[in-house]
């Protein structure tokens, strides 16, 4: 089969000149089948502990839409009657569909700069080999365009703990996984002469990060976002015919914590200050029970004790009107001094 295989449809835009593809890529790498096959069984294996249930193309339609201009429109909607009452991996639809790696949903962008087709968003991943996958994961793919010919990178993953990655250049396929047994697997298979030809490239880690840094810093480069300012809300408009208020400006002041007799001191003493006590005039009936002599000498005096317990308090003085004598009983009160 075919080494690149791919259909799908494309958005225009004319005044930005900018192009947006969904894409089915078929890639055959020529590499060793055994590596293949246990790499894509770990893969259906974490996407399964991950409980990756997406479908790699969910819209039927537009997966024949993709297939009919690789294999005929006949095959393609026999296909996609058959997978649509039982899941079939994407090779049962041709042999051409019998590759390395099969994604069936990507988004692709097209840079000028960088010479390249990159992918933006999820990829839905259809099989591997005979193997279904069907599962949309997370990653990056990059299809580059240069003198030495196209190179293809890969970067796929399950979660953050989990991934797989392959870089195909000038004929010769390399990968990592973060699964050791894969690697190991693949590492001794690389040894054996017999297949040579298919042989699978272990490369480091490092490789796989500056792949995915690379890919982040070109075409998903970090927003940086502005520090969001509080706005102060306007200030209202009263109605017509409504004075406005103005607030005074709010101030501070310092608070002093006066035990509790202190602060019922003032009170009196402010209320005593306010309203001043008043002596009563003596009625008729109190005047005729007292004598004249101690009419005569009680003066008119506030009782000391009006504030009790507050040193330093004048108590407030009251004008008194003194009461007069009758006047039989003054006479009286002269012929006794007389005698």
């Amino acid at each position: 089969p075919e080494a690149f295989l791919g259909a799908g449809t494309a958005q225009v835009n004319v005044d930005s000149n900018t192009y947006r593809f969904n894409t089915l890529l078929s890639f055959n790498f020529g590499a060793n089948k055994e590596v293949m096959a246990k790499l894509s069984d770990e893969m259906v294996k974490s996407n399964l502990d991950a409980q990756n249930s997406d479908a790699a193309e969910p819209d039927w339609d537009r997966l024949g839409a993709k297939i009919a201009p690789l294999i005929g429109r006949k095959a393609a909607d026999a296909y996609i009657n058959r997978a649509a009452t039982a899941p079939k991996p994407l090779s049962d639809a041709s042999p051409k569909f019998n590759a390395t790696i099969v994604l069936s949903n990507v988004n692709l962008r097209w840079s000028p700069t960088q010479n390249a087709f990159y992918s933006v968003g999820p990829i839905g991943v259809s099989n591997l080999g005979t193997t279904d996958i069907n599962a949309q994961m997370e990653g990056m793919v990059e299809i580059r365009k240069n003198a030495r010919g196209d190179e293809v990178s890969i970067y796929l993953e399950t979660d953050d703990d989990i991934w797989y990655y392959l870089d195909w250049q000038q004929g010769k396929l390399a990968m990592l996984t973060s699964i050791t047994e894969v690697n190991d697997f693949a590492q001794t298979k690389s040894k054996d002469k017999k297949d040579k030809e298919e042989s699978i490239l272990v490369l480091g880690v490092e490789e796989k990060d500056l792949f995915v840094d690379r890919f982040a810093s070109l075409y998903r480069p970090k927003v940086v976002k502005k520090p969001v300012v509080a706005k102060t809300p306007p200030a209202k408009t009263p109605a017509k015919g409504t004075p406005a208020k103005t607030t005074a400006p709010a101030t501070t002041k310092p608070t002093t914590t006066k035990p509790a007799a202190t602060e019922e001191l003032a009170e009196e003493e402010e209320e005593e200050e306010a309203a001043p006590t008043v002596a009563k005039k003596p009625t008729a009936k109190e005047t005729t029970s007292k004598t004249t002599k101690e009419v005569a000498k009680t003066p008119a005096t506030k009782d000391p004790k009006a504030v009790a317990g507050k040193p330093g308090t004048t108590p407030a003085k009251v004008a008194q009107t003194p009461t007069k004598t009758p006047a039989k009983k003054k006479e009286k009160e002269e012929e006794k001094e007389g005698f």
